[in-house]
């Protein structure tokens, strides 16, 4: 497609909207198949970075789920996306724990505590649930504090300490925080 043609469309689209090119999210899920049956790996959709769910009916094609932080994207990724549904987020209330429970597939816990606070409700969940902990690895590789979860005295994730003493009974795994680095201009 020319640039002139884009222009054309974007003159004649009712603003404001998101356009997709379906061509790129076909090229871009292509290369996501090509990582999941070379490693064997799961790869899923955060709802938080995308969840333009008109996009579903493709991406469920290739993806094993969706990633969710909240309760209603816990909802939007069980009744409109399919597969797996995994929740993580710094802090659950009972009612989020309630609704979520019935949704969820995999659910990361910031710390034990959190988790002893809701162990019981896991293990009475009708469906099984399996259980994780955030880990804080302590090392940052981002330049800006403010976005970067492993900055010292970071609440997001358990450190290295804090497993010390602790039980692994009921945990399944452990996630790890992505901190994407800056990218610097090569002069």
């Amino acid at each position: 497609m020319e640039r002139s043609d884009l222009l054309a469309i974007a003159d004649q689209t009712p603003t404001p909207c998101y356009v997709i090119h379906e061509g790129v999210l076909r090229k871009n899920l292509d290369i996501l198949k090509e990582v999941q049956d070379r490693t064997h790996c799961k790869i899923f959709l955060a709802l938080k970075g995308f969840a333009a769910f008109c996009t579903f009916p493709l991406l469920r094609n290739v993806l094993h789920g969706t990633c969710a932080s909240s309760l209603y994207e816990a909802r939007l990724g069980r009744e409109e996306f399919g597969g797996e549904v995994h929740v993580y987020s710094p802090a659950y209330s009972e009612q989020d724990m309630a609704g979520l429970l019935p949704l969820v597939d995999h659910i990361i816990f910031n710390n034990f505590q959190q988790w002893r606070r809701y162990r019981k409700e896991v293990n009475l969940c009708k469906r099984r649930v399996g259980v994780g902990i955030r880990i804080n690895p302590e090392h940052s590789e981002g330049d800006v504090a403010l976005y970067d979860p492993c900055v010292e005295a970071s609440r997001l994730g358990s450190t290295i300490k804090v497993f010390e003493g602790e039980s692994l009974d009921g945990i399944f795994g452990v996630a790890l925080p992505y901190v994407m680095r800056a990218q610097r201009r090569c002069t």
